[in-house]
Order: structure tokens, then sequence, then C-alpha cells
């Protein structure tokens, strides 16, 4: 049976879904950036991902305690390549204009260093009209940033699909 990560492409978004512990089906859009190295095999450079999601919320309640709730979120998840630099908040970028500074959340050999944002409503109709998404980040030691490049073709008809 064919993953469906491994129907991840670089020319479209493409919907996959996983099932956690209890059986549920969770389900996100993603697309790949590919580069050839010095043999020209092509290998993933980053793979980013769209999932809905929830976010937890603090607020106060009459006596000053903070509560926390959960509240529905769009989720941006970006898998960048070993060796970025981690004290440089990545950013996401639609059509060449800042939408959103990403956090890292950990490292690892099998994805690379995983970063993550909740994409506002604003940044998801941008996301719907707009032609190129990018992230930028830099590696470590490096004053030179590095813009990856992904297609934004088939992204709200597969959204719609989440």
């Amino acid at each position: 049976m064919t993953s469906a990560f491994s129907q991840i492409n670089t020319t479209s978004w493409i919907k996959n879904c996983v099932k956690d512990a209890n059986n549920k089906e969770n389900c996100s859009i993603a697309i790949k950036n590919e580069v050839e190295d010095k043999d020209k095999k092509k290998f993933t450079f980053s793979t980013i991902f769209v999932l809905r999601g929830e976010e937890n919320v603090n607020s106060k309640d009459k006596d000053g305690k903070t509560i926390t709730t959960k509240k529905p979120a769009v989720l941006f998840v970006a898998n960048l390549p070993l060796n970025v630099d981690l004290s440089a908040k990545p950013q996401l970028q639609i059509d060449g204009k800042k939408a959103l500074d990403l956090t890292f959340t950990n490292c690892n050999q099998n994805d690379g260093c995983k970063t993550i944002g909740i994409l506002s409503n604003d940044t998801l109709e941008k996301m719907r009209k707009g032609k190129t998404l990018s992230v930028i980040t830099r590696s470590y030691g490096s004053a030179q940033n590095i813009k990856i490049d992904f297609p934004l073709k088939d992204f709200d008809s597969e959204f719609k699909k989440i």
C-alpha cells in the first residue's frame, strides 16, 4: 500500500491523511521542495503542511486566575533542513510579502527542523489568491538567507477538502 506522504509532490498541493492512536483520521494538505545534489540526484529539501487543529488561548477569570481554553485554528508546519540557524525565526512570505514569523519546535534526523505558525484568515485568503509561498531561513553561521519557494497552485481547492 502506498503512503499518502509518498504522493506529496513539488508542483501542486495534495491532501494526505493519517490515523492517530484512537483511529481518528487527521488530514492535512502538503507540498514539497526538491533540490539536486552534485550527482544530480533529487532529494526533498523542505516539506510544508497546512492542517486544521487547535490553539491554546489564555484568559483571566473574575478572580484573576488564568484559564486556558482551546479554539479552532489553521496550522502551518514547515520541515526545514538540518543545520538551519535556530536563533533566527523563519518567515513565511506570500508573493514576496511577509505574512508570518514561524517558531521552531524541534529538530530530528527524519524530519529536519520543524517550525509552526497559526494562519490568520487574512493570511489564508492571501494563500488562496497568491502564486508563490516562500519560507525564508538561513544556515547556521551564515548571514545570507535561504528562500524556499512553493507554488500555491491547487492550494484553495485542496484546502477545502480538509
